[in-house]
């Protein structure tokens, strides 16, 4: 099918590592289908270009990345990759991803921010409201100061 073709070309440009792809791979962020638009995020994951980012922050809650005002898979996906790029732009996102409503991205974001950052606010199979105004502290008090 043209959805299997998509996406096993967005896959393979993320196993090669060539950051000539990255106009590609950011394009498919926005690709109808929802398992492309994973796999774009992975391999930009892959390829970590801090210059990213700001594609994976505008595509992180497009409308097609929820279905009946719940967030899909695919978010998950989008900030795992905002993790693995490493920079000032991700760590804005993810600490505002912290926040979110979805479990699995909170701890996505949570998981990229220790990466990150070294610091930890929480541990568990949660991020508590607490936790997630931790990061929000720290990010204006320190992290955007630390750029």
């Amino acid at each position: 099918s043209r959805i299997m073709s998509r996406l096993g070309s967005v896959s393979g440009l993320g196993l090669m590592r060539d950051v000539t792809a990255l106009p590609a791979l950011e394009s498919a962020l926005y690709d109808k289908a929802m398992m492309v638009r994973a796999a774009a995020a992975d391999a930009l994951g892959l390829l970590r270009q801090p210059s990213s980012a700001d594609a994976l922050g505008k595509a992180l809650n497009i409308s097609a990345n929820f279905r009946s005002g719940k967030s899909l898979f695919v978010r998950k996906h989008i900030v795992d990759a905002i993790g693995a790029v490493g920079s000032a732009v991700s760590l804005d996102l993810l600490v505002t991803s912290t926040a979110d409503a979805d479990p699995s991205v909170q701890l996505s974001a949570r998981n990229g921010l220790v990466r990150m950052t070294s610091k930890s606010f929480g541990r568990g199979a949660k991020v508590s409201p607490q936790e997630a105004a931790s990061w929000a502290d720290w990010w204006q008090k320190e992290g955007k100061v630390a750029r």
